[in-house]
């Protein structure tokens, strides 16, 4: 079934993009948190 093959890559792109940006979405968290309690630490 050619029909299916372009969709199919649409659809792994679409998720790696996802996939992509969660990481990048929970690394920002990630820093965040640990910059946070740094300077909670720091402060106390």
């Amino acid at each position: 079934m050619p029909g299916w093959t372009p969709g199919w890559r649409d659809i792994k792109n679409y998720s790696a993009a996802i996939v992509k940006t969660l990481q990048i979405r929970v690394l920002m968290d990630m820093m965040f948190c640990s910059f946070y309690s740094f300077h909670v630490t720091f402060l106390l």
